[in-house]
């Protein structure tokens, strides 16, 4: 469709722009646009964050009788870092 638009398309839609809005108000619009299209970027990237966060992982089981666990990507983290830490336990000699 955009293929259609010849140069002088493209001025009409430029000059009814500049008619609607005058042209002191352009440069904010065309900000405004540029700052409305980041916020949309980031919140899409935010929003695949969350749902590859959100994703459980199937842990595999050593036995077939074993119940399976899932666990989202965070709460294996915490399982891991919980486990590797040092135990705290006070040893009285």
């Amino acid at each position: 469709m955009l293929a259609l638009i010849n140069d002088t398309g493209i001025l009409v839609v430029v000059g009814a722009i500049v008619l609607l809005f005058g042209a002191s108000r352009i440069p904010q619009l065309a900000r405004n646009l540029g700052e409305a299209s980041k916020e949309f970027r980031k919140a899409h990237q935010d929003s695949d964050d969350q749902t590859q966060d959100s994703t459980p992982l199937a842990l595999p089981s050593s036995h077939a009788s074993d119940q399976q666990i899932t666990l989202s990507p965070r709460q294996l983290e915490a399982l891991l870092a919980s486990r590797q830490a040092p135990s705290a336990s006070p040893t009285e000699g």
